[in-house]
């Protein structure tokens, strides 16, 4: 067959649509990317802090229910110390941990774990030591509940 310069056309356009499809998926996300970064962190400024997860179930400790929150350490174990205010918030706290008694509890800061995996054993009650895996991690627990409550007038 002999040779028509529409076949070179063609394969030039599907060519350089490839070429400018690429070319807009890239623009997209070095456009798009930015904002999403931006956006996740006013997310993490206004979290509510730390989420304990049983099941399908959980808790978020709200920073207008602690009470006193301090960075623990004694000997190889890092936490935080928190003291839930007495009441409704307090009850609530209690309450979620003793209805999930046996459950595997993971503990979350943001969207990063921070402990568990670990059945819950015993009764869980207000103060505790959160544990976590280093004193930074504890240090930024503390500021951001702190920076919150301070934020709200608490």
């Amino acid at each position: 067959m002999g040779y028509t310069g529409a076949d070179n056309v063609s394969n030039a356009t599907s060519s350089h649509g490839g070429r400018m499809h690429r070319s807009v998926r890239i623009c997209f996300l070095v456009l798009v990317a930015p904002l999403y970064l931006a956006s996740c962190a006013s997310v993490s400024d206004d979290f509510a802090g730390l989420t304990y997860k049983a099941g399908r179930a959980q808790f978020m400790l709200q920073p207008g229910c602690v009470d006193r929150i301090e960075k623990s350490e004694s000997g190889r174990s890092i936490g935080v110390f928190i003291s839930i205010k007495p009441g409704r918030c307090q009850d609530r706290f209690v309450s979620f941990m003793a209805s999930h008694m046996g459950q595997r509890l993971t503990v979350y800061f943001g969207h990063e774990e921070i402990s568990g995996p670990s059945k819950i054993v015993g009764k869980i009650k207000s103060p505790f030591i959160q544990h976590v895996g280093t004193f930074r991690q504890a240090t930024i627990i503390q500021s951001h509940y702190r920076r919150l409550r301070a934020r709200d007038g608490e």
